[in-house]
């Protein structure tokens, strides 16, 4: 294996009481576990070869989640927030210079494309928490 992408935290910042929620330290450990598994010469699935890039979850719209969630059957609360969706970005990026490998900071380019406002939101995201196709396209 060449390339190892791990991509994860939109879910787990979810809050309780929401059962894809993990706690941040869990969080920050799990990203910790998945990289030593082919980073750490100790590991069964060491491989020097692998690159590993973690990638930070995008921001979230509380406003178009929220709106997303009151129009379901029945009406669910607000389970996502944005300060805490950002501390799982910070997070990655901590621990991407701790293990020493790259990070795509998708977190901060899409806020930055929407002017570091939440209404810009609506251009990369489609419902506040999943990406549009230009979502997807922000570099």
């Amino acid at each position: 294996m060449r390339l190892l992408t791990i991509w994860l935290g939109a879910n787990d910042a979810a809050q309780l009481p929401t059962r894809q929620h993990v706690p941040l330290e869990r969080y920050r450990a799990n990203l910790r576990t998945l990289v030593r598994t082919v980073t750490a010469p100790n590991s069964p699935r060491y491989c020097p070869e692998t690159r590993v890039l973690l990638l930070t979850p995008p921001p979230v719209s509380e406003t178009m989640w929220a709106r997303r969630q009151a129009a379901k059957d029945p009406p669910r609360v607000l389970d996502r927030r944005f300060a805490v969706t950002r501390a799982y970005a910070d997070a990655v990026r901590e621990v991407a210079a701790e293990e020493g490998v790259h990070v795509v900071d998708v977190w901060s380019a899409i806020w930055k494309k929407a002017g570091e406002k939440e209404e810009g939101l609506a251009e990369y995201l489609s419902d506040g928490l999943h990406l549009t196709a230009n979502g997807y396209k922000v570099r």
